[in-house]
């Protein structure tokens, strides 16, 4: 599971895991790069329904099914349940922010078939579904590419006199300090480590336990 997202340069978002792998993507449409079919934007409502970032303003979710079921409560929630789908594209797509209010109503009667007039509360499940389908159709749904970075371990390290830790090396790369590789973690990610910064002390580095005692690191 992703648990943040940040927007990159150009069209570019990248996902980050707890464990530090990092999906990144490129091209396509805003809708898909943000996994967002419905091009919700940031808001207080996009994170109680499971946003983990921003993108220019749209909200970026953790995956499809996450994205999809945001647009289903919003448009279940009190402020779409009394009206009909005509009055609700220009809710929805409003004009102050450049949407064409008639074309997006033309393809929505296009797409559903259904009577426009129908208020969102009378919607059978299978033709809200097809309401859906129609809004991530005229949002844009193209993909671009994928690249999933696996996150690197640190499988070695270096202990000064007293026992502490000085050093570390990553999978696949080189030595790094204890501060090099504090400033790696934080600013890149991609290491199975996170930087834990308590109150009055030194930051350390700490990976998440598993089976082998001695690859615990917590220095």
């Amino acid at each position: 599971m992703f648990v943040r997202a940040v927007k990159d340069k150009g069209l570019r978002v990248i996902y980050h895991r707890n464990d530090g792998a990092k999906l990144i993507r490129t091209g396509g449409t805003p809708a898909w790069r943000n996994t967002n079919p419905g091009n919700i934007r940031s808001s207080k409502f996009a994170k109680e329904n499971g946003s983990i970032g921003d993108a220019n303003g749209f909200a970026v979710f953790p995956d499809y099914e996450a994205g999809r079921r945001a647009l289903a409560r919003l448009l279940r929630g009190g402020k779409y349940q009394n009206l009909s789908i005509f009055d609700a594209v220009a809710t929805y797509a409003p004009p102050e922010d450049k949407n064409d209010v008639e074309n997006y109503r033309k393809l929505l009667r296009q797409f559903t078939k259904l009577d426009l007039n129908r208020k969102f509360k009378s919607l059978a499940a299978k033709e809200f579904q097809i309401v859906l389908d129609a809004i991530q159709r005229i949002e844009g749904w193209k993909p671009g590419t994928e690249e999933l970075i696996p996150s690197s371990q640190i499988t070695a390290v270096r202990r000064n006199k007293k026992g502490v830790v000085v050093a570390c090396q990553i999978e696949g790369k080189d030595w790094f300090s204890k501060p090099q590789l504090i400033a790696l973690i934080e600013a890149e990610g991609g290491i199975d480590a996170v930087v834990v910064r308590p109150s009055g002390r030194k930051p350390f580095i700490r990976m998440r336990p598993d089976s082998i005692r001695l690859n615990n690191l917590n220095a």
